[in-house]
């Protein structure tokens, strides 16, 4: 009777061991909260191919679009935490909704399981170039004379390039009105087509147009100059402090997800980085790339979430 029970536990735990030692044994999904053509979908699209060429399956891309990233996120919370679907993880789905709106569905810290964090860059403000202002004081001036009639466009509300436009609404002492779209790719076409005046973007997303004249750049939110855009102030050269901001890409799992699962997904992900071409594509973009083990993620995200909570209750931001 012992041998037998022995044999049936042995039975019972077998497919757990194969399964981590196994896995992927089909396609995995990897979910990107915001529409085709932004940034995000464009760093998925970059990276994914080589972690699902390293982990020995294809991994698919699945947009799915609205509300600042979380409806990605909340899908991503419900699958089966068995490596199957992925997240593409951004600031606003991680770190800023759950203090921008009661109608998140889901805890972040609780809900995903981190794997690895990917990079990270800063965003260009940039402005159609019917807007009468060549740099950024200008722009300030004219919002002073203007209050409330300027708007400024962006991913959607709580993604960074909403929160770099309140933060510079603070710093400046200016008014201007916010304009969220579903994701980079609409609020861009509107930017050129000169619907919206000022959009603050990655800087892979908006180089083309900037070369093309199609819109015109006044400052970025990094600590330095980009070697994309040399001849572009940071604000505090530009003379408004206190406007450092970065966008970030992330893998995440669905909380319980096998730790077996995790490190093997990291692992790839932290070879897809090293890549010579991919690395040097996302240099191109303006992006540093971070990597790191899932733990460095975690405790990345935890410092974001601390920072972005003063951040979002001093500037009184809310998308409720």
């Amino acid at each position: 009777m012992r041998k037998l029970i022995t044999v049936l536990l042995g039975l019972t735990l077998l497919p757990v061991a194969s399964l981590a030692q196994s896995y992927p044994t089909r396609p995995v999904t990897l979910v990107v909260p915001y529409p085709p053509g932004g940034t995000t979908d464009i760093v998925a699209r970059l990276v994914a191919p080589k972690i699902g060429e390293l982990i020995g399956q294809s991994i698919v891309i699945e947009n799915r679009a609205g509300a600042g990233g979380t409806i990605g996120a909340g899908f991503v919370t419900k699958a089966e935490p068995d490596g199957y679907t992925l997240l593409l993880g951004t600031p606003p789905d991680q770190v800023t909704a759950q203090f921008l709106t009661k109608q998140i569905a889901y805890n972040p810290a609780r809900d995903f399981a981190p794997i690895s964090l990917l990079v990270r860059g800063p965003n260009v403000f940039v402005v159609n170039p019917g807007v009468p202002a060549k740099t950024l004081a200008e722009f300030g001036a004219l919002a002073k004379q203007q209050p409330g009639k300027l708007n400024f466009a962006s991913a959607g509300k709580g993604n960074t390039s909403h929160l770099s436009g309140e933060l510079f609404k603070v710093r400046a002492g200016i008014d201007i009105t916010h304009v969220p779209y579903r994701g980079n790719a609409p609020a861009s076409q509107d930017l050129v087509a000169g619907h919206v005046q000022a959009l603050f973007e990655a800087p892979a997303a908006s180089l083309g147009n900037i070369r093309d004249g199609r819109v015109r750049p006044l400052a970025v939110t990094s600590g330095q100059r980009l070697k994309t855009l040399p001849d572009v102030p940071t604000f505090a050269e530009a003379g408004v402090n206190g406007v450092e901001v970065y966008t970030w890409f992330s893998i995440l799992a669905p909380a319980k997800t096998s730790s077996d699962i995790i490190a093997k997904l990291n692992k790839a992900a932290s070879d897809a980085l090293a890549d010579p071409n991919i690395r040097h594509r996302l240099e191109e973009m303006s992006f540093e790339v971070v990597g790191g083990a899932p733990g460095v993620l975690g405790k990345f995200i935890a410092d974001e979430t601390v920072k972005w909570e003063r951040v979002i209750k001093d500037a009184n931001i809310t998308t409720d």
